[in-house]
């Protein structure tokens, strides 16, 4: 995963409020209906620090569509 992803989903997310530890923002940038990047940080006075990224990608039921 690329800063520049992290800093988009930062920038232009998709979901905001998602469950995470207090005092912490999980935010949400879907990439298409099955795949989508989180990032949980904290914001401080003079910066941003976060703490965890990742990449979702759903797998396929297996049923043809």
């Amino acid at each position: 995963m690329s800063e520049d992803e992290v800093l988009d989903v930062l920038r232009s997310p998709d979901l905001t409020g998602l469950p995470t530890l207090p005092g912490r923002f999980r935010f949400r940038k879907n990439q298409s209906t099955r795949k989508w990047i989180d990032v949980i940080f904290e914001e401080d006075p003079t910066q941003i620090v976060v703490y965890s990224v990742w990449r979702k990608v759903q797998p396929n039921s297996g049923r043809a569509t």
